[in-house]
């Protein structure tokens, strides 16, 4: 179950603009690259493996090398997971995390990103896969939808019938208001 929780506003779409700002590509390609050629450590990239990327504005490709993109990658999701450790010994339940440290959503999927977590937060870390459902699993079955998955289930399991509203307050934003608040505080 959830103990604790805080927001970290630095995701995926920072390392897709860094890797358009940095090698001067468009978004689209930014983000292309980064799904297809990413990874969390440089050192895991081979040192003479180019790629050819567009150049902003229209004005042809250019060839670069696959560690530059890599190293564009290491800097923020170095920045990123220290920022995410630090949050953590923040918090009280530091010490309880014995058994590591569960990572998801579509960035959990660029390689190395296990390697390098596990140098940052110095504990065992995995990726989380949405599992125990049925319905579209060879579509949701991947890091990028954990998080919607598990709140779907912990949702269905809930003891509250889904059916029955709670009705506090006089008006219909009232009503909607309270049962958000509710779900929320069961949730977390």
């Amino acid at each position: 179950s959830v103990v604790y929780s805080a927001v970290i506003p630095i995701g995926g779409n920072h390392i897709t603009q860094d890797i358009a700002q940095c090698l001067r590509t468009p978004p689209y390609a930014a983000e292309e690259l980064k799904k297809s050629y990413g990874y969390a450590l440089a050192s895991m990239v081979e040192r003479d493996s180019y790629v050819d990327i567009p150049v902003v504005g229209g004005r042809g490709m250019q060839n670069i090398p696959k560690n530059l993109l890599a190293e564009v990658i290491e800097a923020r999701m170095k920045e990123t997971l220290t920022i995410i450790n630090n949050e953590l010994k923040k918090s009280e339940y530091y010490d309880l995390l014995s058994s590591g440290i569960v990572l998801t959503g579509g960035t959990s999927l660029l390689k190395g990103i296990t390697e390098l977590s596990d140098i940052i937060f110095d504990m065992p870390v995995r990726k989380g896969w949405p599992t125990n459902f049925g319905g579209l699993k060879n579509i949701v079955q991947s890091p990028i939808y954990s998080t919607a998955v598990g709140l779907i289930i912990y949702g269905s399991k809930s003891e509250r019938p889904v059916n029955k509203l709670v009705v506090r307050g006089k008006g219909f934003c009232d009503k909607v208001k309270n049962n958000v608040q509710m779900w929320y505080d069961e949730l977390f």
